[in-house]
């Protein structure tokens, strides 16, 4: 039978385990969570924007918040570092298909391809670079606030572009 909830002791009990070492997975399997829903701060979650260049497989930015909304998005990928690619391939999610974000993609001359819904191989690097970054930072962690979580990530992503070898790039760092 599946838990819905911990009372405070339990977690402060997992924390600390996990805290003294006890790998995420270990403590996943023996308290029966899912591994992809502890992300959390406070008692809130947060989401991460995962934004990749399929072609050099960088990933270029990290989006993390409690809530992304399109006009965030749309500042956010303004604030890039970046010439944008003619072409933003995307899923269907709600803060990609709203006004702020076809307005940006108008004014900024980028134009938004939806893969089609439920079908996740259309953007495959992307779901497998979303997996990676599951396994290699969300899954290693706890994070105690969100500032101490986009640190982290972004600490990862600098490592998965700068240090990482690439094996679809013959590992080239």
């Amino acid at each position: 039978m599946k838990r819905k909830r911990f009372t405070e002791e339990q977690i402060i009990k997992i924390l600390r385990s996990h805290e003294a070492g006890v790998p995420l997975a270990d403590l996943a399997r023996e308290h029966g969570f899912a591994e992809g829903t502890i992300y959390t701060w406070e008692g809130r979650r947060f989401r991460v924007l995962n934004i990749v260049d399929d072609f050099s497989r960088e990933c270029v930015g990290q989006l993390t918040d409690t809530s992304i909304s399109g006009a965030g998005l749309a500042c956010f990928l303004s604030d890039l570092d970046r010439a944008l690619p003619k072409t933003i391939v995307c899923d269907n999610g709600p803060e990609l298909t709203c006004k702020a974000m076809f307005f940006w993609s108008k004014e900024n001359r980028a134009k938004l391809h939806f893969i089609q819904p439920g079908k996740p191989t259309q953007n495959a690097f992307v779901e497998s670079f979303n997996g990676r970054f599951r396994e290699g930072c969300l899954n290693q962690h706890w994070f105690k606030s969100l500032s101490q979580a986009r640190h982290i990530i972004n600490e990862w992503r600098t490592h998965y572009n700068e240090v990482r070898p690439h094996s679809s790039l013959t590992y080239i760092i």
